[in-house]
């Protein structure tokens, strides 16, 4: 397997670094965005364990709003209280007891929040790495633009 040679960042010119800093900035945004995603469907999971929470407190027999979304609702009857119906993915649904079904969206919500840490912490090296390259590049203009005034200077 190759091995990745690091170069350290004061020996790229201002337009590489401008190249690692836009980069930088494009890996920034798709993982601000994957983190925004998964707190969303963290949101969800624990909707759903409330609502089989909800659930284990009802009766057979009795009428019920059934969530389809987070703002449309059905009017139902309560064919059976033992039983939900968990969406696995790619619609894929599985009969579960309220137990079960409570236990996989625990698992699943512990799951997404150590992702979630993962891609937290992927981020904070990133945004660190990219306050190192802007530091580099204005360092690098400021020196150029001190000798770009030396030599102003010589020559008049």
């Amino acid at each position: 397997m190759a091995e990745q040679q690091q170069i350290p960042v004061t020996a790229l010119t201002v337009e590489q670094l401008k190249q690692v800093k836009d980069t930088l900035e494009a890996e920034i945004q798709v993982l601000s965005d994957s983190i925004r995603s998964l707190q969303v469907v963290i949101r969800k999971f624990d909707a759903a364990a409330g609502a089989v929470d909800d659930l284990s407190t009802q009766t057979s027999g009795k009428p019920a709003l059934i969530p389809l979304t987070g703002s449309l609702f059905v009017p139902a009857t309560l064919a059976s209280v033992e039983k939900v119906l968990v969406d696995v993915g790619t619609g894929y649904y599985v009969e579960k007891t309220l137990t079960d079904g409570k236990d996989y969206c625990t698992r699943r919500v512990k799951y997404l929040e150590d992702k979630l840490r993962t891609i937290g912490d992927l981020l904070g090296d990133k945004q660190k790495n990219h306050s190192e390259v802007s530091q580099v590049i204005q360092m690098k203009l400021s020196g150029q633009g001190r000798q770009t005034t030396a030599q102003a200077a010589a020559v008049g």
